[in-house]
């Protein structure tokens, strides 16, 4: 080897017969999973939980697909999307139906959300700290929403549905609600 030199972040190696290699980009810091802006767990039930990867928190704007690798989409996993200072809108399929505890804490912009009408339950402290939230319709489908779930958010109207059976501490802050709907259920 006469040299070794990077340029345009690739190494390239000239040897002493004149000859050169471009051994590829090193530390560029732009690999695919610097990119990715969801990532993929495969779950026991063979279905995939999703969460935010490193390219999530230069974007503003979210949609969650339905299925991955031809298997449904059915869970966002616990802290998916925590503290995604940037993000204002989530679109979350109706394949989704559960939450993860504290999926979308501190989500200070997210603002437009609409909850799926499979979500089943809704974990502790998933939309804490959702400063931007100002009204939230829980689907029929849920039957569980978890302790601190909508606290410090500025929901001034909620409507929840007759199929919630158990409901968390805390789970809904009333400072700023004007509307609520409280079914006999509970």
């Amino acid at each position: 080897i006469s040299k070794m030199e990077i340029v345009n972040g690739e190494l390239i190696v000239t040897y002493t017969d004149g000859t050169t290699d471009n051994l590829g980009s090193i530390g560029s810091g732009t690999s695919t999973e610097d990119k990715e802006i969801l990532i993929f767990t495969l779950l026991s039930d063979d279905t995939y939980s999703v969460s935010a990867g490193n390219g999530a928190k230069n974007v503003d704007s979210i949609e969650i697909p339905s299925t991955y690798n031809g298997k449904a989409v059915t869970q966002i996993a616990d802290k998916a999307f925590m503290n995604l200072s940037n993000l204002t809108k989530i679109t979350i399929p109706d394949s989704i139906t559960k939450i993860g505890e504290y999926a979308f804490y501190d989500c200070t912009l997210l603002s437009n959300i609409i909850l799926p009408s499979s979500l089943q339950s809704i974990q502790k402290y998933a939309f804490s700290g959702c400063t931007s939230i100002t009204e939230i319709t829980i689907p029929s489908a849920t039957t569980y929403i978890g302790e601190y779930a909508f606290c410090s958010t500025n929901c001034r109207a909620i409507d929840l549905p007759s199929t919630l059976t158990g409901i968390g501490y805390n789970s809904l802050v009333l400072d700023n609600i004007t509307s609520i709907e409280i079914p006999q259920s509970l």
